[in-house]
């Protein structure tokens, strides 16, 4: 392809930081640029910020948040993929990828600007340590940016290239430490040069570290003072702690080029001014600078073979919060070797990203370009190996059976792409339809739920040899993202297994209890009904709850092992789901959860468990019970369960919303009576008018009725969720 015949495809490196993000550009055949952006700033502070319709992104957002501004969010990459976390505004909730979204979206349109034409494509960096939640967080954001993620490259390894460190005859054998200290993280890589690339040996760092923790020390300190002087706490004024956070990071960027400078706080009408010295500030953060130190060391131990300072040619220093004087001292003391420098520590890792977004681009649609001379030559890209920055492994139980382990089966530093291949004994025995789950785990600790736990996958499709074991290769998989994929094979016939992905379950505990036990105490196969009163007294905010309470209670469940159905009852009773393991059949049921009088009328006249007992067995009503020596339903499902001898299939339970007195209460207890002769269980929860006798006269199980209210409606279904697991816990072979 000619020069003048290019490609219509644009890629850029994208630094998405903490606290600041930049943009560079590369073509790939002259030095690489920062793109400004529509302030002409070189780079873009990380914060976003809601104003009624109106998004402000980056400087204008900001700006605000100086101002005292409550709905600015800023330091969310600590956040990414962190399915606990979100920012409110107005009543929508936003995750650290839909905050990252919006940055993206700025920064692509302002480079657009710069450059002049459409950005197609992006390698977006993240920290070396970031997981692989986080990973996919930052390449979903992304995508939905409007840009075409190439990959997700480590800040410590684009940063080397940015320092111009090569691959060639001169720089070959020599070994650098990448000291990457962000606005919110920090990594340290250690990167060995070969004559044709550029090799990563080891990766490590603290995401939870970074200048954030250096602002917030010297905010501490300016606090304690605060209270010393006036008696106040000012933490406990959210605006004026914001004001006085961003004074303390300017402060903290002041010191780095003048001795002294000073910190005024104020709240509820108290003012105080806070002198701060360089050598003060230093103190305040010594054991932040030891704690970077410890993972550089660290990470020299685990290079194979073990590295120590005097190995290396020098340090890189890269991330903005290396501007700090005290950095470059403190890593010449501890290392003994030369601090190198040359590069914008802010932009160093946008740069190399350039590049190697460049070289990726030029891999996919190679180019030839016109010399001096013109001579035509084709761009010779940088060679590169990175690692993965944790380990990846299973559960399972070590060699005596004493305890779950993490058995790991790919290791941390392994140069990615990475991939190997376990293989493994299931024991079948009989079983019609075997399926094989595989707990997946990151991380390098030895107690399973001291790692991440990735995911659950569960493998079926088996071909049936005759045989009580089947031998199965289980693969596991870093692509260059960095990103986790499972794969399962039976070896005998070399048959690739369906793979299922379902939620890892909430409660893992038992991976702490001892293998052995557990084969006398594993849940059994669940199915439920949730049976919901739609009567009209249910108009408005109860209906509304009971939705969110009943997904909240579906999640609890691992829908591998449990069949969800749901009914709606009032005058009339209306299935609206036979029990299924479809979420997504389950989610729509619950956009059925609702006032619906043409249907099922507007009163409390419907007793649901004749239509809960079709659903189990098709049957279309439960046979009465009228033996007056059975004291409790509680006593007939305990008598119907002994004679199944322990080997129950499929454990079924009825749960009962309400919030109504029903009409027919004594022929609802005797049918509750009867799906428990028939082992089939029944809780139930009730609020507003409904009897609190009465749920505990149709409940079969110790603790199965609560009363509760709708402030807590959710609450009390996590606990009648744990309930029912609890006694699900029956005997059966694993």
């Amino acid at each position: 392809m000619k020069a003048n015949d290019r490609s219509q495809r644009v890629a850029v490196g994208i630094d998405l930081g903490t606290t600041f993000s930049v943009v560079a550009y590369c073509d790939g055949k002259s030095s690489p640029r920062v793109l400004n952006n529509s302030l002409g700033k070189r780079t873009t502070p990380s914060v976003v910020c809601f104003q009624g319709d109106e998004v402000l992104v980056g400087q204008d957002a900001k700006d605000e948040q100086a101002c005292g501004e409550l709905n600015a969010a800023s330091f969310f990459k600590r956040r990414m993929g962190d399915g606990n976390f979100s920012f409110s505004v107005d009543s929508r909730d936003y995750s650290a990828a839909e905050l990252s979204t919006f940055l993206l979206k700025k920064l692509k349109e302002d480079a657009e600007a710069e450059l002049g034409r459409t950005i197609t494509d992006a390698i977006v960096t993240v920290p070396a340590y970031f997981n692989n939640f986080q990973r996919q967080a930052t390449l979903d954001a992304a995508r939905a940016a409007g840009l075409n993620p190439l990959r997700a490259l480590n800040e410590p390894t684009a940063a080397a290239l940015a320092f111009g460190v090569r691959a060639n005859d001169s720089n070959a054998g020599k070994k650098y430490l990448v000291y990457d200290l962000g606005g919110g993280t920090f990594d340290v890589s250690i990167i060995a040069i070969d004559r044709k690339e550029i090799r990563v040996l080891a990766t490590d760092g603290d995401h939870l570290l970074g200048g954030k923790d250096w602002d917030d020390r010297l905010l501490t300190y300016v606090a304690e003072r605060f209270k010393d002087e006036t008696g106040l706490d000012l933490f406990e004024d959210v605006e004026s702690v914001n004001e006085a956070l961003v004074r303390a990071e300017r402060a903290k960027i002041e010191l780095s080029a003048r001795e002294e400078t000073k910190i005024t706080a104020s709240s509820r009408r108290e003012k105080v001014s806070v002198p701060i010295s360089r050598n003060l500030f230093e103190e305040l953060s010594s054991d932040l600078f030891e704690r970077t130190a410890t993972l550089c060391e660290s990470t020299l131990r685990s290079c194979s073979p073990a590295l120590s300072w005097n190995d290396l040619e020098g340090v890189l220093l890269v991330g903005g919060s290396t501007r700090m004087p005290a950095v470059a001292r403190f890593m010449r003391a501890k290392s003994g070797r030369p601090v190198l420098s040359g590069v914008n520590v802010d932009e160093a890792v946008a740069i190399g990203a350039a590049i190697q977004a460049a070289a990726d681009l030029e891999a996919e649609e190679p180019r030839y370009y016109l010399d001096s001379t013109g001579r035509e030559y084709l761009l010779e890209s940088p060679k590169l190996a990175d690692v993965c920055s944790h380990t990846l492994g299973m559960i399972a139980e070590n060699d005596d059976r004493s305890r779950y382990v993490n058995s790991a089966i790919l290791n941390k530093n392994a140069t990615i792409p990475a991939k190997e291949t376990k293989r493994h004994k299931l024991n079948v025995g009989t079983v019609e339809n075997p399926e094989l789950e595989v707990y997946l785990l990151q991380g390098e600790h030895e107690r399973p739920l001291d790692n991440v736990i990735l995911g659950k996958y569960v493998f079926s499709g088996f071909q049936r040899t005759g045989a009580k074991e089947i031998e199965v290769d289980v693969t596991y998989s870093y692509d260059r993202n960095g990103v986790v994929d499972v794969v399962a094979t039976q070896v005998e016939g070399s048959r690739e297994l369906k793979k299922r992905v379902e939620t890892v379950p909430d409660d893992m505990a038992w991976t702490d209890e001892t293998p052995k036990a557990l084969t006398a105490s594993v849940p059994t196969n669940l199915s439920i009904v949730f049976a919901v009163d739609v009567s009209t007294s249910m108009l408005g905010k109860p209906i509304a709850k009971a939705r969110k309470a009943f997904l909240s209670f579906v999640g609890k469940f691992d829908l591998g092992t449990t069949r969800i159905g749901v009914i709606r009852f009032a005058d009339r009773n209306d299935i609206v789901l036979k029990p299924t393991r479809s979420l997504s059949s389950v989610r729509h049921a619950s956009s059925k959860i609702k006032i619906d009088i043409a249907t099922v009328g507007i009163a409390n006249a419907a007793i649901p468990f004749d239509s809960a007992y079709y659903c189990f067995t098709h049957k279309k009503t439960v046979p009465d019970v009228r033996d007056a020596n059975w004291k409790s339903a509680g006593e007939l499902r305990l008598a119907a369960l002994e004679k199944e001898d322990g080997n129950v299939v499929e454990r079924r339970v009825v749960v009962v919303l309400t919030d109504g007195r029903w009409n027919n209460q004594s022929k609802a207890i005797n049918k509750a009576k009867a799906l428990a002769a028939r082992g089939i269980d029944v809780v139930a929860v009730g609020f507003g008018g409904a009897d609190r006798m009465f749920l505990q006269k149709i409940s079969t199980m110790d603790e199965g009725a609560l009363f509760t209210d709708l402030s807590h409606l959710e609450e009390s279904f996590s606990t009648i969720a744990q309930t029912i697991k609890e006694v699900g816990r029956l005997t059966r072979k694993r």
